[in-house]
């Protein structure tokens, strides 16, 4: 499968379970290549899956796949 599919899936996924995925662009001094940051927190009582939009499209899957 092709890895933005793959990421595409996991988005859905999360979404039938009630969990938004929001990709959002992350402070570079947060996070690094090495230790990329986001996954499962919840706001405003609603469960959501944060990604670094500027992370490696391998990156952006392992946060989602992990968080779920």
């Amino acid at each position: 499968m092709e890895l933005s599919r793959l990421l595409d899936e996991l988005t859905r996924a999360a979404e039938r379970v009630g969990i938004r995925v929001r990709m959002e662009s992350f402070d570079p001094n947060l996070s690094d290549a090495r230790r990329p940051r986001g996954g499962l927190c919840t706001l405003r009582g609603r469960r959501v899956i944060l990604v670094d939009a500027g992370a490696a499209l391998p990156d952006r899957i392992a946060t989602v796949a992990g968080a779920l």
